[in-house]
């Protein structure tokens, strides 16, 4: 535990770390789901446990705030252990040793470096698309959509990388997969 006389300070840099800036003085029942993720993410900081156990620590977040919570992760992770369970390879990914459970059972265990070659995944390329501050335009004149830049984007990928595709889109976010042979070529 935290001694008393300690407690405020330990969870004023647990909220910092979890970005829970300026929610100090609200109800956990007022805060919305991300938020409420973040305060589980803080109340686990608390205490300078040497192991971190978290469920789904950024379910249900938007990408900005998951991404957030990641580099958290990535600075907390090098006092201490974490062991994640997740749906988000991407979350996964943030681990040194990557676990694969279906239906109570392990399929597989190694390095994310490992796993990708075994199972000759490739690699994710995530690119944040900027708001134009002057809009480009497509050709009948107006603003050319998250979608259409994403594909120019693609475009001028596929000249380095000929078998990349398009991942997904969240927001301004486009995620794009490279294979391996391409990579290690």
């Amino acid at each position: 535990g935290v001694p008393s006389d300690e407690a405020d300070a330990h969870a004023s840099e647990a909220a910092e770390l979890a970005n829970l800036r300026n929610k100090d003085a609200q109800l956990a029942r007022t805060l919305s789901g991300g938020q409420k993720r973040k305060l589980c993410l803080a109340m686990a900081i608390v205490g300078d446990s040497p192991v971190l156990v978290l469920d789904e620590p950024t379910s249900g977040m938007d990408a900005l705030s998951r991404r957030e919570i990641w580099a958290t992760l990535g600075h907390l992770k090098t006092n201490r252990a974490i062991l994640i369970s997740t749906h988000f390879m991407e979350e996964a990914d943030m681990g040194d040793r990557v676990v694969i459970m279906s239906r109570g059972s392990v399929q597989c265990c190694g390095s994310r470096q490992y796993l990708k070659s075994f199972f000759n995944v490739g690699y994710t390329l995530v690119a944040r698309l900027a708001t134009p501050s002057s809009p480009s335009a497509n050709n009948n004149g107006s603003a050319l959509s998250i979608q259409e830049r994403a594909n120019a984007l693609l475009e001028k990928l596929s000249g380095l990388f000929p078998s990349i595709s398009l991942h997904g889109i969240q927001g301004h976010d486009v995620g794009f997969t490279v294979s391996n042979s391409e990579i290690n070529a």
